[in-house]
């Protein structure tokens, strides 16, 4: 009765490392995912900004400059890149310093066993 159980055994290591790998497949292609995201995300943003100014174009007031509204169109867009920007630096800054965190935190409860352990050697 040997052999079921290592036949077993290596149907589900099998399974494991397939699963693994289909889980590892999943995280990277949802990282392009996320990228091609923003990409089409700041695509659209363009858009949006570029619809508003031929929107303002038709609409032109007397003492109006095609120059002059590009420039103010840009600037929106360009503040709204910028906001977007800091948002995400801010957001991974907030992510590293609660990593740094849990390493701290992690590496002084380490600290503590061992010197816990110590003790007791010497006693």
């Amino acid at each position: 009765g040997g052999r079921p159980a290592t036949a077993r055994q290596y149907k589900d290591d099998l399974a494991g490392a397939v699963k693994a790998e289909l889980e590892h497949e999943g995280m990277v292609r949802r990282g392009l995912g996320s990228h091609r995201l923003e990409q089409q995300r700041r695509k659209n943003r363009v858009q949006r900004d570029t619809s508003a100014l031929a929107a303002a174009l038709r609409a032109r007031p007397p003492g109006f400059s095609m120059r002059g509204l590009e420039r103010e169109g840009r600037a929106v867009h360009q503040q709204r890149e910028a906001e977007r920007g800091a948002q995400l630096r801010a957001r991974a800054e907030w992510q590293r310093q609660e990593h740094r965190e849990r390493m701290a935190s992690a590496g002084a409860a380490r600290r503590e066993a061992q010197a816990k352990a110590s003790g007791e050697l010497q006693r």
